[in-house]
């Protein structure tokens, strides 16, 4: 357990202190996230020999959808000039049609990432033992609240 807490504290300030120029490069794909995320995944779930291949392949190639759907509803956003500043939207600067714009693509993508993960859970639960599943989402919620409180720290430290 202190591995894991390490582990994540560790990648949490690897985060924070990423190169400015990848996070400009990268800001609407998530990358850097989603490629801490796999590194922990990779050090804590513990898979045998001849199923650590075939499950990498799996989460690299939905991983990789995941990323696309994200930048896509990113630049969406950009084209229609809605920006995020510090990380957040500002409603108030935004025009009613962009207010409902900004919805319609935000569900959208929310839907998108669902079907993603329900096609993901299919493959994966046909390559992991059923425990290796429990211990693979467990591992995937822990990583996310871990960046979540990360990112809302930054947020209330800019303030």
């Amino acid at each position: 357990m202190k591995r894991v807490v390490l582990m994540m504290i560790i990648m949490a300030g690897t985060m924070m202190f990423t190169d400015a120029q990848n996070q400009e490069k990268e800001k609407c794909s998530g990358y850097v996230i989603a490629k801490m995320k796999r590194e922990y995944l990779y050090s804590n779930l513990e898979l045998k020999d001849n199923i650590r291949e075939k499950f990498w392949s799996v989460y690299d190639k939905f991983m990789e959808e995941e990323l696309n759907i994200h930048k896509k509803a990113c630049m969406k956003m950009e084209e229609i000039g809605i920006k995020r500043m510090d990380g957040k939207y500002d409603f108030d600067a935004m025009n009613e049609e962009q207010i409902l714009t900004f919805y319609d693509n935000h569900f959208q993508e929310k839907k998108e990432v669902q079907d993603l993960g329900y096609r993901f859970y299919n493959e994966a639960k046909n390559i992991l033992h059923p425990k290796e599943l429990v211990k693979y989402y467990t591992l995937d919620k822990n990583f996310k609240k871990t960046v979540a409180v990360q990112l809302h720290q930054k947020h209330e430290h800019k303030k």
